[in-house]
């Protein structure tokens, strides 16, 4: 069973954030290590960057939560989905 989670990525940090948003959207992965794979894959040169700040995994439920607590700022982020596999 999969589980839908959101991405976010940080507009700052990534010049091509918005691609790697949309190339990753709705695509199903069998582990985190093999999101974070082709979450590099994508961000290429500027993987080496990446950071639990810049680019965030959030479940649905933990996504909803912080957007109506406004404990999260969506105005420098681009947002996305995946499916990932529960282990």
């Amino acid at each position: 069973m999969y589980e839908t989670m959101i991405l976010t990525i940080e507009v700052e940090s990534f010049d091509d954030g918005r691609r790697t948003a949309e190339h990753l959207e709705n695509q199903k992965f069998d582990s985190y290590s093999e999101f974070i794979e082709r979450l590099d894959s994508e961000l290429d040169s500027y993987a080496k960057y990446r950071n639990d700040y810049n680019v965030q995994l959030w479940s649905l439920t933990d996504f909803m939560d912080a957007c109506n607590d406004q404990e999260i700022n969506l105005v420098n982020v681009w947002i996305s989905y995946i499916h990932l596999k529960k282990a």
